[in-house]
């Protein structure tokens, strides 16, 4: 950000960015020390420390979104903030929406199939995504992406435009985006044992493992075939709010989770749906192409 004088990048935005999470950081340690208020946000309940931080990612989106977009072309290229391949990037992210519910829904029938524990989960499963709460719900998390897109961002950069290159060039275009999703789901372990599930953290956290390879793997194809970061950043947000339509608005249901031993295989055979795309194509290449190579940005969100 810093470094190359002569070369123009975006400070502004980057420079929110950074501000962005330090006050993040300050509130989540405050929170701890001060007492948390349950009170109702337009998506469910919630705690007074959680309105704040989303009011705060909410106007550094807002103001990041405005300063990317009107820094120009060359300091957008220069850092990787390019809308490439928007065409394919809108049908990608279609598909892995679609691959979402495929997943799920395979998870959900086989453990219904052969656990038999006399529940109807496919029936509820389905109730629930057709009703029209949920596809309330489901057209506001699409829409609002522009609201919430810092967090995610950040992370997508982290992962897919810096760390996923170094790990390919290193280790082959296979083997390094393996070694990512490992390292991904390894950089989640905090929140496995002392969040999402407090009593069963070693099973969640294998599940963790297992999620982070299938979605790196999908992800680092979507990235690969567009070198757009913005599409891998809104998969990612997709990703983590749609758990939203079964938790009815409520983030609470996330926490204290239970995994156990014998759920491991219907995750496998879930996630593979993800897990194919490791014998695509462009994962058989030698390296990839240079993104000049990509075609030209378009200038759409």
């Amino acid at each position: 950000m810093f470094g190359d004088k002569e070369k123009k990048v975006p400070k502004a935005g980057f420079f929110v960015m950074i501000i962005t999470m330090v006050v993040l950081l300050v509130m989540s340690l405050a929170s701890i020390f001060t007492t948390q208020k349950k009170i109702q946000t337009v998506t469910g309940e919630g705690t007074n420390w959680s309105s704040y931080a989303q009011t705060v990612i909410v106007i550094a989106s807002v103001v990041c979104y405005v300063l990317f977009w009107v820094c120009g072309k060359e300091k957008r290229k220069n850092v990787g903030l390019s809308r490439n391949a928007v065409g394919k990037s809108i049908l990608l992210v279609a598909v892995f929406i679609v691959l979402y519910f495929v997943r799920l829904f395979i998870w959900t029938a086989l453990k219904q199939v052969f656990v038999n524990d006399g529940t109807n989960a496919v029936g509820e499963m389905a109730k629930v995504l057709f009703s029209p709460q949920s596809a309330y719900i489901a057209f506001s998390i699409l829409i609002t992406f522009p609201l919430s897109f810092t967090l995610f961002l950040g992370e997508e950069y982290g992962w897919r435009y810096y760390l996923q290159p170094i790990l390919q060039k290193k280790f082959g275009l296979r083997r390094g985006v393996l070694i990512l999703g490992v390292v991904w789901g390894i950089w989640h372990i905090g929140l496995d044992f002392m969040y999402y599930a407090v009593n069963s953290g070693p099973m969640y956290f294998v599940n963790q493992i297992i999620n982070c390879i299938a979605l790196a793997i999908f992800f680092g194809y979507a990235y690969m075939k567009t070198k757009n970061i913005w599409v891998v950043t809104w998969m990612h947000y997709i990703n983590n709010n749609f758990a939203l339509l079964f938790a009815n608005g409520d983030t609470d249901l996330f926490q204290n989770q239970t995994v156990l031993a014998s759920d491991l295989p219907f995750i496998i055979l879930g996630a593979s749906v993800l897990i194919v795309f490791i014998f695509a194509p462009i994962y058989k290449e030698k390296k990839d192409k240079p993104e000049s190579e990509q075609g030209n940005e378009q200038n759409v969100a």
